[in-house]
């Protein structure tokens, strides 16, 4: 089976975060048994230098799938429909909802006949839950609307990572065809399990995400702002939204002198684990997450997490983990850290010992593969 993924990011690129992790773990897993043919921009973002040592608007070996890195120029619709024609496959996989270049020219293309008609798997990744379309909320809608006008979306196949996303898909595709597919995670680079969980210092809690609205960082820092407790706070990831970006940073300079808050700039994969390793928590109060590979990455490293309860980590506190609140209930997760501080070295070891065991778990479910080849062939077929 040959499987086309034309996506708005992909390796070497790693700034746009889980979804890359997301596409890279199925090639891995699935790569002998299907061909995959992987369609890509040549830079992320747009603006910026292209990867280096990628031959831009020709296919090149990257791992177990081929990979066509496109050009600024190729990105108009119809050079976009001619490489799409005259790349063999039998299964189109989006990864977006509401990527303009990589989804919404697909389907158009798909549904003015200008590529040939092949089974369609669309990949919201939370990008239909209603935290998620409440930012921007009036451009969403208006797509939604037009999009269902258009029939765009008619006969597509639809995979959620978990039931919750099931039932957004639902709610606004009545007729979808849902497949629930949990996220796939490999093994490549498993860290091995050696935390660094001292007392006697600060706090040392970590911000790992995009900074965008719906990570929340402006929460976290309210959070912060009311503690009395010594509290390092680094926070590391792509500045997405620059307004947004302000808006925190009016919140960090208002911060009390016990609040030690501190942007790091950005992490290339290779060292997301081992900085993980050296904080006490991941805060990551998210207002939702179809998955949340940052949450995986920090459970795995042996890091508790204190996070928005609309993840499929939800359960962390069962699992002597972490906490898991609503996003917007700022006392709860206060009163979190404040636990946390106060853990003496043995509750710290136990919690990071649950966190990497859930994480295991998580890892070595052999369900999440068979659900995932399931999805490819009932697709194509």
């Amino acid at each position: 089976m040959k499987i086309l993924a034309p996506i708005p990011y992909y390796l070497p690129g790693f700034k746009a975060g889980g979804p890359v992790s997301s596409t890279a773990a199925i090639v891995s897993s699935f790569g002998d048994e299907f061909q995959f043919k992987i369609i890509t921009p040549d830079r992320y973002p747009r603006k910026e230098k292209p990867y280096p040592n990628v031959k831009p608007d020709s296919w090149q070996k990257v791992g177990k799938a081929d990979v066509f890195y496109l050009s600024p120029g190729l990105l108009s619709l119809l050079r976009f429909a001619r490489v799409i024609r005259d790349t063999e496959h039998d299964v189109i996989y989006l990864t977006s909802f509401f990527a303009v270049n990589f989804t919404l020219k697909i389907l158009l293309l798909r549904r003015l006949g200008l590529i040939k008609r092949r089974p369609v798997i669309v990949v919201p990744r939370g990008e239909l839950a209603e935290e998620a379309l409440s930012i921007k909320h009036a451009k969403k809608r208006v797509y939604l609307t037009m999009a269902k006008i258009l029939r765009l979306y008619s006969g597509v196949v639809w995979q959620a990572s978990n039931v919750w996303e099931k039932n957004d898909i639902s709610l606004i595709f009545p007729d979808a065809v849902v497949h629930v597919c949990p996220n796939i995670v490999t093994n490549e680079a498993l860290p091995d399990h050696t935390p660094n969980k001292s007392t006697g210092g600060p706090l040392k809690v970590i911000f790992l995400s995009r900074i965008s609205r719906k990570k929340n960082l402006s929460g976290a820092l309210l959070t912060l702002s009311g503690l009395h407790e010594n509290v390092v706070f680094d926070i590391y990831g792509p500045l997405e939204d620059e307004k947004y970006w302000q808006e925190c940073q009016k919140l960090i300079r208002k911060l009390p002198p016990n609040i030690k808050a501190s942007y790091r700039g950005i992490l290339g994969r290779e060292t997301v684990t081992p900085t993980l390793k050296r904080y006490d928590v991941l805060f990551l109060p998210t207002l939702n997450e179809n998955f949340g590979h940052v949450i995986f990455e920090a459970l795995i490293s042996g890091c508790p997490v204190l996070i928005g309860e609309k993840t499929p980590w939800r359960d962390v506190r069962d699992r002597g983990a972490g906490y898991a609140f609503p996003a917007d209930d700022v006392e709860r997760f206060r009163s979190a850290l404040r636990d946390f501080a106060a853990m003496d070295a043995g509750a710290r070891k136990r919690m990071s010992d649950c966190a990497r065991e859930y994480g295991l778990r998580y890892l070595n479910n052999p369900a999440h593969v068979d659900a995932m080849r399931r999805l490819f062939i009932a697709a194509a077929s």
